[in-house]
């Protein structure tokens, strides 16, 4: 393989599966996504793999946000399992499978015989587009939740019977990648001890010569009925946000939780992201009008901050400030708008950074 391409596996996880599309923004901002030549995926995360295969963000995230409960939670009749297969399929029917035999990029799914032998993976590129679909609705039979599918060679499920299937590492290692990202949705997962049907695999040792970038979540995405089968709008959209400013964060090789005592650290990161996002005093104020702070943003008018202030950002007339904590006064930052008027405050840098992370998303994901 080339020593710039790089190979891309996505776990399974059902509505959890949103938070890939937030990393694949991330991937994108990092220069990551172009580099990318094969994908391997199980159940939701084949999903995920044949979008990003195709590459095209914004069909993913229509595909995403069209998504609801009735597409994988209708009750199945006259069919084995609890749920029906008719939504999925339709999910399928948006998606131009018939584009991966030329996209460039070898695509891979898992599929976990019934007989609980090893997961078997398969690449899609140039099958009928049936069996494209047939392969699809293996890998995302979860068991007893989806009745089994038929092929050619026996009756399939969802590779989540092990760890090893549900994360489907081996079709990328065995291409000889040197880089590896691998898009968990579990943050228990562990590469170097993966249970599998014969026991467990130390995927470093496993594939040696390759190295393993693991973007996992940094909080709980929720349990089966809060995570795994939560397909409302509402779950999706935060899924998606938490992806994009996980992976963000891991690829910038940014501390995940800053130092309290580090505030030149803390200052500088919230200068460089309301730079980015803000160019005026009225999208400062728009951005202050969504964002849910602790403490009560009622205007008060201020002396500008000319004592004990000094000045973190400053955009459109509008400036963002940090208490030098001398005079007993508690440490905090503030906002000011043109007037000198404080429009936020905050006892936490972190709660505005927290503040700003799901802005950005939210102006990338709605």
């Amino acid at each position: 393989m080339s020593d710039d391409s790089i190979g891309l596996v996505f776990g399974g996880g059902g509505g959890k599966g949103a938070y890939h599309i937030g990393v694949w923004k991330a991937l994108e901002k990092h220069g990551i996504a172009a580099r990318v030549k094969a994908v391997s995926g199980n159940s939701v995360g084949s999903l995920n793999a044949v979008l990003f295969a195709l590459g095209d963000f914004d069909l993913a995230k229509r595909v995403w946000l069209s998504t609801g409960p009735s597409d994988f939670l209708t009750p199945a009749t006259g069919e084995p399992g609890l749920f029906s297969r008719e939504g999925l399929l339709r999910i399928m029917e948006k998606v131009p499978l018939e584009r991966l035999d030329s996209c460039g990029t070898h695509v891979y799914v898992t599929i976990q015989p019934m007989a609980l032998t090893p997961p078997e993976y398969v690449r899609l590129n140039g099958l009928p587009s049936e069996d494209k679909k047939r392969l699809l609705l293996a890998t995302s039979a979860i068991p007893a939740v989806y009745p089994p599918v038929k092929t050619d060679t026996g009756y399939y499920v969802d590779g989540c019977v092990t760890e090893y299937g549900n994360l489907p590492i081996e079709p990328i290692g065995q291409s000889g990648f040197e880089e590896i990202y691998v898009l968990g949705l579990d943050q228990n997962v562990q590469l170097g001890s993966m249970g599998s049907i014969n026991g467990r695999i130390d995927v470093y040792k496993r594939f040696p010569k390759s190295r393993f970038i693991p973007i996992m979540p940094l909080e709980y995405l929720g349990d089966p009925i809060s995570g795994t089968l939560n397909f409302s709008r509402k779950a999706i959209l935060s899924k998606m946000q938490q992806g994009f400013t996980d992976a963000d964060k891991i690829l910038s090789g940014r501390r995940v939780y800053y130092m309290r005592n580090d505030y030149t650290a803390i200052n500088t990161e919230i200068r460089r992201i309301m730079e980015r996002l803000f160019h005026s005093g009225e999208e400062l104020q728009r951005f202050i009008n969504v964002s849910c702070f602790k403490l009560p943003n009622l205007k008060t008018d201020t002396m500008g901050g000319e004592i004990n202030y000094k000045n973190i950002a400053e955009i459109g007339g509008w400036r963002v400030q940090q208490h030098s904590g001398l005079f007993q006064i508690p440490f905090h930052y503030r906002i000011l708008n043109s007037r000198n008027e404080r429009v936020a405050w905050f006892l936490d840098p972190e709660e505005l950074l927290r503040a700003l992370e799901k802005y950005e998303c939210s102006l990338l994901f709605e």
